[in-house]
């Protein structure tokens, strides 16, 4: 995960905000699942797209990892479902809130 502007993906601190921001924008979503979770790591990367020198496009992305669990296929899978709709919902959030971050 990553900003449409590029340039902010330069600042670690901008990916740590994007990151507490998934964290705080799930939180508030179905507080009482217990079942799924979704956990975030800010991974190292380089915009060779920036016209800047190869050094100054080293940068930062949100990764964004999820598990389910159930007592058998149907509830996990179920339960992965509540997964993806709950960060569906979170990163839409987080979009409309980021639209215009420049």
């Amino acid at each position: 995960m990553l900003y449409r502007s590029l340039p902010l993906n330069l600042s670690r601190h901008r990916v740590e905000m994007l990151e507490r921001a998934v964290h705080g924008a799930l939180a508030g979503i179905d507080a009482g699942f217990q079942w799924g979770v979704v956990a975030t790591s800010v991974m190292r990367t380089r915009y060779i797209t920036l016209p800047v020198t190869e050094k100054e496009q080293a940068g930062y992305q949100l990764m964004l990892s999820f598990w389910a669990w159930g007592d058998n296929e149907a509830e996990t899978m179920a339960n992965l479902d509540r997964v993806l709709k709950n960060l569906r919902e979170a990163l839409l959030k987080i979009s409309r809130e980021t639209e215009n971050i420049s």
